[in-house]
């Protein structure tokens, strides 16, 4: 794949220059992911529209050290639990069930006049702020499901990821449908808080190589419960990386951002 040297200044500030095809790294990764749809929908740029981005030898030899465990693996049969990961996160959501019960979700207020987002050119979507339920199902006699919003999705690896910040994300991938799952709640809830809960359902199918070797999960930050997935074939170090939830600047959209890498230097 070749390189190309670009100059860093528009990536860090600062007038250095790397070898990549991108600004490279993981802030070079986070601001160069495009959007995909939040719904489900097939849609995004092709996989040769996107910008590759340089993961340094050092970097990637680093990345299986901090990669999640699955929370839970339903692939080949009957599903495994991570126990203490998923009691955990269960804690967590039944608390956040037990408040919604008590404060119902107000229903939002249509929007009037143009909003900061619609002056500058942003599009207004509203489909990834909806979550009025969230549970994780994995026994082994039954099928492993996320449930959000009152749907049930069938998945094959799920993670969990809570926060310092009290943030709780759940991530489960579906390897028949090509569909990843998100969801995000604040442990506790507040009322502040309540706008901020994310369901996001993201069709990977255009960004997943067939022979796809074990997904690498990293998970958030102590602020945020981001996500970032490598997914690459067998032996191979290039592919694709997920990023979810991603935001555009003056929009309450939330999104998976998907960008390619290589891995070298």
């Amino acid at each position: 794949m070749p390189t190309t040297r670009v100059s860093a200044l528009a990536c860090l500030g600062v007038l250095v220059t790397i070898a990549a095809t991108g600004c490279g790294g993981s802030f070079g990764r986070l601001t160069s992911a495009e959007r995909i749809p939040a719904d489900g929908s097939l849609g995004g740029p092709g996989p040769s529209a996107l910008k590759v981005q340089a993961v340094s030898s050092a970097e990637w030899g680093a990345l299986p050290k901090k990669k999640l465990a699955p929370a839970c693996d339903a692939r080949g049969g009957a599903p495994k639990a991570d126990k203490a990961a998923l009691d955990k996160a269960n804690t967590s959501i039944a608390a956040w069930t037990e408040y919604l019960k008590k404060n119902p979700k107000p229903v939002p207020k249509p929007v009037k006049g143009p909003t900061v987002g619609d002056v500058v050119g942003i599009e207004r979507t509203d489909n990834s702020r909806t979550l009025t339920s969230l549970s994780i199902t994995c026994a082994a006699d039954k099928p492993a499901t996320i449930e959000m919003s009152g749907t049930s999705y069938a998945f094959d690896l799920a993670w969990v990821f809570e926060s310092k910040a009290k943030r709780l994300g759940v991530q489960a991938l579906s390897l028949k449908d090509k569909k990843l799952y998100y969801a995000m709640i604040f442990t506790p809830p507040s009322p502040k808080d309540r706008v901020d809960e994310i369901a996001i359902i993201a069709n990977v199918s255009s960004y997943f190589p067939a022979d796809a070797d074990e997904p690498l999960v990293i998970g958030g930050t102590d602020i945020d419960s981001r996500f970032e997935t490598f997914v690459f074939g067998k032996g191979k170090t290039q592919g694709f990386y997920w990023l979810v939830p991603l935001s555009p600047n003056l929009s309450v959209e939330r999104y998976l951002g998907v960008g390619a890498f290589a891995v070298g230097g």
